[in-house]
């Protein structure tokens, strides 16, 4: 019995080392796309929807800007670590900080979690209303609501995913690894 536990735990254990761990680039390349295709749903209407009203989309894409903001972190104490020394270009480490910084001071998950607040709440104005606004005309209609709407979370998204993409960018162009 003793010999069964400990090949069992044998087992376990080197089944959890085979397992490889991809390179820092590569995992943010990873949150990046699942970033961009979220991004993409929430972009319409139906996106919005989903996210007012199922708790567990809702807590998947927080889960992903967490993520992207955590590997900002790491970026960012990588880059200001006095002990490392690396050839990075000053140019793009600054580049890099500069996006960074914007990423976490104007587009940080409170903030997203705050503008997608205020979505759903128009958003719910424009349900609760749906029966005046069908029969509204040009501003006032249910249609333009809606465009309105979409356009708002379009042009907020648009500003975070061209900040994602471009750390991402940066991170390719300054190579860093932060496994060593």
């Amino acid at each position: 019995m003793t010999s069964f536990i400990f090949l069992t735990f044998l087992f376990i254990s080197s089944f959890g080392q085979s397992e490889i761990e991809l390179p820092i680039k590569e995992q943010f390349d990873v949150v990046t796309m699942e970033w961009i295709d979220k991004s993409e749903y929430l972009k319409t209407y139906s996106g919005i929807n989903e996210y007012c009203q199922n708790p567990v989309f809702r807590k998947s894409v927080d889960r992903v800007l967490t993520s992207i903001h955590q590997y900002d972190s790491l970026i960012i104490s990588t880059l200001n670590d006095p002990t490392a020394y690396f050839n990075w270009d000053a140019k793009e480490e600054r580049k890099t900080l500069s996006d960074i910084a914007s990423m976490e001071t104007g587009y940080s998950t409170h903030a997203f979690i705050d503008k997608m607040r205020d979505a759903c709440i128009f958003r719910n104005e424009i349900e609760s209303n749906a029966k005046n606004l069908r029969n509204g005309v040009g501003y006032e209609s249910y249609d333009a609501k809606i465009v309105l709407l979409e356009t708002d979370v379009i042009r907020y998204l648009n500003k975070i995913d061209k900040l994602v993409v471009k750390i991402n960018d940066h991170l390719h162009v300054l190579d860093i690894d932060l496994s060593q």
